[in-house]
């Protein structure tokens, strides 16, 4: 859950400018089957956790942009992750009513699409808790887009180095 709520702050310190009360709304893009359903619950406990300014990882007066956490407010949609077409129109709509950030997609393909298109285009940032493929590396393709996992070519070499 930490994991998750420390995603929620980087993307609350990438969008905050205003010294105002704010509701922050960010996309949370997941697959609601396997093991991401213990991922989407940690996502919103996390959000409920920061709610409630009742946390101990960070101070509750620490500042995040030009606010102190208590003054922030976490909205989470959750979108369920479908094929690209329906991931794209739905982190569009939620982006379009009012979404600053977008936690997920869990995939590289989805992360790839919108990343490269809606993102880059409305300057939302965004954090992959699991999108792994090597091209999403590239800072000059996906400015906006950043992640809490390695890529797949740095796990093949450390597989690599585990069998040495």
């Amino acid at each position: 859950m930490r994991s998750i709520a420390s995603t929620a702050l980087i993307l609350v310190a990438a969008t905050t400018t205003s010294a105002a009360p704010r509701t922050l709304k960010l996309c949370f893009v997941i697959p609601f089957d396997g093991s991401y359903q213990q991922v989407a619950l940690g996502g919103m406990l996390a959000a409920e956790h920061i709610n409630s300014d009742n946390y101990d990882f960070v101070s509750s007066n620490a500042l995040v942009g030009s606010q102190t956490l208590k003054d922030l407010q976490i909205e989470l949609e959750t979108i369920a992750q479908g094929t690209k077409t329906e991931t794209y129109d739905a982190v569009e709509q939620c982006v379009n009513n009012g979404g600053v950030g977008v936690i997920g997609p869990a995939y590289s393909s989805r992360s790839v699409v919108l990343s490269q298109y809606l993102l880059r285009q409305r300057h939302i940032p965004a954090i992959s808790f699991s999108a792994t493929s090597p091209d999403l590396s590239d800072a000059g393709l996906y400015p906006y887009f950043s992640r809490t996992i390695i890529p797949d070519n740095n796990i093949a070499f450390a597989v690599v180095d585990f069998i040495q």
